[in-house]
């Protein structure tokens, strides 16, 4: 039925219509269509420069906006370890790690976060994953979730991972006296990370108008689809939605094959920006000279196209629209999957240089004249070059194939399904999977993070709070309420 009603329909008018009536939905847009848009130019994303002989040229700029006050360029992550401890202060009353349920109790002061409060009021995945590596950093992070519409991560294993680390508390928002909890808790954290629809925060009488008044250094980060200002500000969004909306989905496909949402890429890259740009404007409100508070406007497409600079630069200087190479590449060759020994086995290999080819060119067998040909000549000869590689490879194995590549200096990979990474021997070495809690305190093998310290710094992995599983906890022992205020607010409905 959907089909039938969409082919009658234009698409940046059903696009419209859709939004007005807040059902999220976004047209497939090549990146250079973004060139000339309202929204963006209302927020002036795009910076001109000169390329040669071409004028004003629009490049992509950042997806941060800072409300009221400017914010060094250069304000970095370095000096991170000269935050005062106890001017942000763990804001703690001596409670027990037992006391805390299902907290874990690992000493995370030695973690360049120590110290720092983080208010969650974000679902699904961008938001989450923001605050689970502030968390993961030894930052104290509180969870604000409603009982009747908590985070859909909970549905799934989402939360399992990306609440690791955290509280969790419920609170009606709506009620006096939910929000006048989540008011002291704001008076006393440092950082606040929202990813409802713009305006939500300002019905709720959370604006940052508020806020700041009532804590003039808190950091306060509004994630958001397309931003909190412009004529799109409203529209409904998801990461895998957007992904087609910039065009990045469009360039991940195979020429003449239909476009796929594909999976989200856009989610989990906000969150590494998110918690980048949180703890870079917290250090410019801390020490000496620092400023006050200030309140970040982050907008998701900017985030997605601040990563096509080519596709949106080519369109200005050349006419040419993007459009998706399959596996080909604009500059490296052979560039591709090549068919090894098994049922869907396949080894990639990505040859950027004539140093790569050459070695490559030997092991298969080219022959002396083709040790020779440059990118041009390879790419001439595509067909020919991948049917020596697949007969060199179809006896091995992915990895057997990816180690003798690698070998002889060729970029390899063998391709693999997520689950096959599990038992990745680089990964094991790292310690990047390892058995944690899921909220209902079985161990279970999960992603750890990117990174690890090379020294004592141990990162935090604490069990995922249950739904309101901390509420009494952050109300005692972090508010200062009693057992009488907590019961009071319980019968109220305020902590629903």
């Amino acid at each position: 039925h959907l089909s039938d009603w969409s082919r009658t329909q234009k698409k940046m008018d059903m696009f419209r219509f859709l939004q007005e009536n807040r059902i999220p939905c976004y047209p497939m847009l090549d990146p250079a269509d973004h060139l000339d848009s309202e929204q963006l130019s209302k927020r002036g994303y795009f910076t001109s420069t000169k390329m040669g002989v071409a004028e004003d040229i629009k490049l992509p700029g950042t997806p941060f906006r800072i409300g009221d006050s400017e914010f060094a360029e250069d304000a970095g992550l370095s000096g991170i370890d000269e935050f005062d401890a106890d001017e942000i202060g763990w804001r703690e009353q001596g409670v027990s790690a037992a006391e805390r349920g299902t907290r874990e109790a690992s000493d995370s002061s030695k973690l360049p976060l120590n110290g720092v409060r983080v208010i969650d009021l974000s679902w699904v995945i961008a938001g989450p994953t923001s605050t689970r590596y502030l968390a993961s950093m030894g930052a104290e992070v509180v969870k604000v979730e409603t009982s009747s519409r908590p985070d859909p991560g909970r549905v799934g294993p989402l939360h399992d991972v990306l609440g690791q680390g955290k509280l969790g508390i419920t609170l009606n928002l709506k009620s006096e006296g939910g929000l006048e909890a989540i008011k002291k808790l704001i008076e006393s954290s440092d950082v606040l990370i929202e990813n409802f629809a713009p305006g939500v925060m300002e019905r709720l009488g959370l604006g940052w108008d508020v806020l700041k008044e009532i804590n003039p250094k808190l950091v306060m980060v509004s994630a958001s689809g397309t931003g909190q200002t412009g004529p799109t500000r409203q529209y409904s969004a998801y990461g895998t939605l957007l992904q087609i909306y910039t065009g990045f989905a469009g360039l991940n496909g195979y020429p003449g094959a239909p476009t796929s949402i594909g999976m989200a890429w856009l989610d989990p890259l906000c969150g590494l920006l998110l918690a980048y740009v949180a703890i870079a404007a917290l250090r410019s409100t801390r020490g000496e000279g620092a400023g006050e508070g200030q309140h970040i406007d982050f907008s998701m497409v900017e985030a997605m196209l601040s990563t096509l600079p080519e596709p949106l630069v080519d369109f200005q200087t050349t006419g040419a629209r993007s459009h998706p190479m399959g596996n080909e590449d604009a500059e490296y060759s052979p560039h591709g999957v090549f068919r090894c020994a098994g049922e869907d086995a396949w080894v990639a290999v990505a040859v950027a240089s004539q140093s790569e080819w050459e070695p490559l060119a030997s092991l298969i067998g080219a022959g002396d004249e083709a040790i020779g040909w440059d990118r041009d000549g390879r790419r001439d000869r595509a067909e020919e070059i991948s049917t020596l590689i697949e007969a060199w490879a179809i006896n091995m194995s992915p990895d057997a194939a990816a180690r003798e590549l690698q070998k002889a200096g060729v970029p390899a990979s063998a391709s693999r399904a997520s689950a096959d990474l599990v038992d990745d021997e680089h990964l094991k070495a790292r310690g990047f999977f390892d058995m944690l809690q899921d909220r209902d305190g079985v161990s279970r093998l999960m992603p750890t993070l990117p990174w690890s310290w090379i020294d004592d710094h141990a990162p935090s992995y604490g069990q995922p709070p249950a739904l309101g599983g901390d509420t009494r906890f952050v109300l005692k022992s972090m508010l200062g309420y009693s057992d009488e205020q907590i019961q009071s607010m319980a019968d109220s409905g305020a902590l629903h």
